[in-house]
């Protein structure tokens, strides 16, 4: 799994994951997925705890545009140490 908190929202990515490339935001401990775009469709809020508050849900997926590039990186970096293509220190 990789981590990172922007913001006071923990993103994660997780390398048994399933399709679409997508990153889990973490908002008052409750879970939200956020999905990556691709050519084909604009990314997008996937399933979420129905606790989370329409607000908070409208920051996170802000956060989450705004930082798509790297949270894209932590997303490839975990897959490729899934797959063992991850870079040993």
């Amino acid at each position: 799994m990789g981590a990172k908190t922007i913001q006071g929202i923990r993103f994660n990515a997780y390398s048994n994951d399933h399709d679409p490339p997508h990153i889990d935001a973490e908002v008052d401990g409750m879970k939200m997925k956020m999905i990556f775009g691709s050519d084909d469709a604009p990314p997008e809020i996937g399933p979420m705890n129905p606790r989370i508050k329409s607000n908070d849900a409208k920051r996170a997926f802000r956060i989450f545009l705004a930082n798509q590039g790297r949270l894209r990186k932590l997303f490839n970096e975990t897959e490729d140490k899934r797959k063992g293509n991850g870079k040993k220190s």
